[in-house]
């Protein structure tokens, strides 16, 4: 009988699912900046990510709530969205590996969800990113490692 911690890593080694999201991430990275390959670089311009979905108070506040859900999908600049994507490869592997596909996917969608509502609670002008996703697995993983203390 294998034990956790066995199970856990041999998931490991196969759980790539967390690839897909980082290439819709690119893509829709790239969608955001237009056709210039300067923008690529130093991310949208402010009315360019506005206009594609960000997170805005005043809108919100206005009735367009839909950009509650948009927002964790934009980033701002080339190095944002590489230090998001290189910690949703390694998070997302961990996640997979100890709660499966469905369920870390969920948690990542339902903690995006909550990190936006809480920066526009909090008054947050504009913002952007895949950050309060990131810190939700991070939160559910330290979770997880205290609950069967590996």
């Amino acid at each position: 009988m294998d034990s956790l911690t066995d199970r856990f890593w041999r998931d490991w080694e196969r759980a790539r699912w967390s690839i897909l999201p980082i290439v819709c991430l690119g893509l829709i990275y790239l969608w955001s900046c237009g056709t210039s390959p300067m923008r690529w670089i130093f991310g949208p311009t402010s009315r360019q990510i506005i206009q594609v979905g960000a997170l805005s108070a005043s809108l919100v506040d206005d009735g367009e709530v839909w950009r509650l859900g948009t927002t964790m999908f934009l980033h701002g600049d080339l190095l944002h969205l590489a230090l998001n994507l290189s910690a949703l490869w390694v998070l997302g592997g961990l996640m997979e590996a100890a709660f499966g596909l469905l369920r870390s996917s969920g948690i990542a969608l339902c903690s995006g969800l909550c990190g936006a509502v809480f920066s526009w609670a909090m008054g947050a002008q504009q913002t952007v990113g895949f950050s309060g996703s990131l810190f939700g697995m991070l939160s559910s993983l330290v979770i997880f490692g205290w609950k069967y203390r590996f």
